[in-house]
């Protein structure tokens, strides 16, 4: 359970998404940070590349987030594109799956 005002962060661990508090360790950045790659994927679409496993992207998988090392097919190309809304902080899979 979130404290109030609790700072919470998407990461990887063990190769799946969750939710972690802020934590200054090294890994925990690491983990916690991604670069975002528009029209990588697929026009219109952003996809985000992990910053310490290169080529490594959050995709939807198993109704999961995970990341996974990049694949050429149209399958994981769907899994890690998303489409931005109003709020830039709230993406949605680009296959229209759900999380």
């Amino acid at each position: 359970m979130s404290k109030p005002n609790e700072r919470r962060f998407l990461r990887h661990q063990s190769w799946v998404m969750s939710w972690h508090s802020e934590s200054n360790a090294n890994l925990f950045k690491k983990d916690a940070t991604f670069f975002p790659r528009q029209n990588y994927f697929a026009d219109g679409f952003v996809s985000f590349e992990s910053s310490n496993f290169p080529k490594h992207f959050i995709r939807h998988q198993n109704s999961r987030l995970r990341i996974s090392k990049e694949e050429s097919g149209q399958l994981y190309k769907d899994d890690a594109s998303f489409e931005w809304f109003a709020k830039p902080w709230v993406v949605a899979p680009k296959a229209g799956g759900q999380f």
